[in-house]
């Protein structure tokens, strides 16, 4: 074998060598990546269940599907409630036949004994409204059985009945009162104003997003706000900080497995040279 021969061959091999190297590394990082995203996925709860819905097919104002450990009432109307075409047209929904300034639509949850509620999800509804109604809709919550409601989100009233628009509060999980729930907690619906006196607004598939869990065995030793007996005394209790942490939706789960194959696939092509190892 000539010299030209053997050192266009021993390149060949370096070059080779090189590749499978390089092939190696790409390969760590694509395990990295993937490792990544499991933890993501592991350690991020799942986006809340539902606590209660009300979908009033059948023209009852009972609730349609209720979490275990809770009781519901039925959907209630500071006036008078009356059924119309539902959304879809085949089912029902709710309307006050006469709407006055300060009426609402109301309903009420409470834990079973020894459990909490986490409203941490949305409190959504399909609405729609006489062509004259307003055009502006309020959610009100109260925890307990007196005292003043407060606000848990507005939005617009954009359809007129029979067409429904799908609105809701957005994320509860900002709301501190609603966090740790042992107690009766009231929800007003209302679209207000006075201009509104005699019309009709109507709801259905009213769904109230949340957790229901065991309350832990209340602590005879640290703060008084500590539960469990594995709480260091001082500490920031785990329940506590654990309904604080933000829950991924459907679709932020759906974007973030996306980002991840493609970056899994970008990294896979890297580290792929042409040539065998």
């Amino acid at each position: 074998m000539d010299k030209t021969a053997f050192d266009a061959m021993a390149k060949a091999s370096f070059q080779g060598g090189r590749g499978c190297k390089e092939r190696g590394k790409a390969m760590k990082k694509i395990l990295l990546v993937a490792l990544g995203f499991a933890v993501l996925f592991a350690s991020s709860p799942a986006w809340a269940a539902t606590i209660v819905s009300y979908t009033f097919d059948g023209s009852t104002t009972n609730a349609a599907s209720v979490a275990a450990n809770v009781t519901a009432t039925a959907f209630s109307s500071g006036g008078s409630i009356s059924f119309d075409t539902g959304n879809p047209s085949s089912g029902r929904c709710v309307y006050d036949s006469g709407w006055k300034t300060g009426n609402y639509f109301t309903f009420t949850v409470t834990p079973d004994a020894g459990y909490r509620l986490i409203i941490n999800g949305q409190l959504a509804f399909d609405n729609a409204k006489d062509s004259s109604l307003s055009s502006t809709w309020n959610a009100d919550y109260r925890v307990g059985t007196s005292g003043s409601f407060a606000s848990a989100g507005s939005g617009a009233i954009d359809t007129s009945h029979p067409t429904f628009t799908a609105v809701s509060t957005g994320s509860l999980a900002g709301i501190g009162a609603l966090q740790d729930v042992t107690q009766a907690t009231t929800f007003h619906l209302v679209a207000d104003g006075a201009s509104n006196n005699g019309k009709n607004w109507y709801l259905d598939n009213v769904v109230l997003n949340g957790e229901t869990q065991a309350r832990a065995s209340l602590s005879t030793a640290g703060p008084p706000f500590s539960r469990g007996t594995t709480e260091a005394s001082g500490s920031t209790p785990s329940w506590a900080t654990r309904a604080a942490r933000p829950r991924l939706s459907a679709t932020h789960r759906t974007i973030w497995a996306a980002i991840s194959i493609s970056a899994i696939t970008a990294l896979t092509r890297q580290a792929a040279p042409p040539g065998p190892c």
